[in-house]
């Protein structure tokens, strides 16, 4: 959460010291915080608590993936893709149906 918003919270929660460094995508220097709060984080059909990290300076606000799983906003499909099919060949076809590779064949 970005301080700007965290000032304009009515019951501003009190501040604990965040308990790791964040980094932004791709960088290699962590981000200021403020320090962070235990907030519940509810969807219209989930709740969830979540641990929220205020940052100095304009950023952007964040949910993190566990929270999005948990209420729902996301969903992981890791086995969601249905395996290829080897690609036929004529040699397969062959093998699979001899008789219509072999003999006189008729025209009508």
């Amino acid at each position: 959460m970005e301080e700007d918003i965290f000032k304009k919270l009515t019951n501003k929660p009190p501040l604990q010291r965040a308990p790791s460094q964040i980094y932004a995508y791709g960088s290699k220097t962590p981000m200021t915080t403020l320090g962070v709060f235990h907030a519940e984080v509810e969807t219209k059909t989930k709740l969830s608590e979540a641990i929220i990290y205020v940052v100095h300076g304009k950023h952007g606000s964040l949910l993190g993936y566990q929270t999005a799983l948990q209420l729902e906003l996301i969903r992981l499909n890791v086995n969601a893709l249905q395996p290829v099919a080897p690609r036929t060949t004529i040699e397969s076809l062959t093998v699979s149906h001899p008789p219509l590779f072999n003999g006189t064949g008729k025209l009508k």
